[in-house]
């Protein structure tokens, strides 16, 4: 390898290890409200019909 494709390889991985940073991070964020983990959830709705 010649320095020009050594220090490309090296900037490729810094930004490789700078998005699995960001990805850890988006991991490990509190999740609040409805989300894709919250489950199955379902609402039930019941109406009284009246003459």
């Amino acid at each position: 390898m010649n320095p020009q494709e050594n220090s490309e390889l090296l900037a490729a991985l810094m930004r490789q290890e700078e998005l699995l940073k960001q990805l850890v991070a988006a991991i490990n964020k509190p999740k609040l409200g409805l989300h894709s983990d919250a489950g199955n959830c379902k609402i039930y709705c019941v109406r009284f019909v009246t003459n």
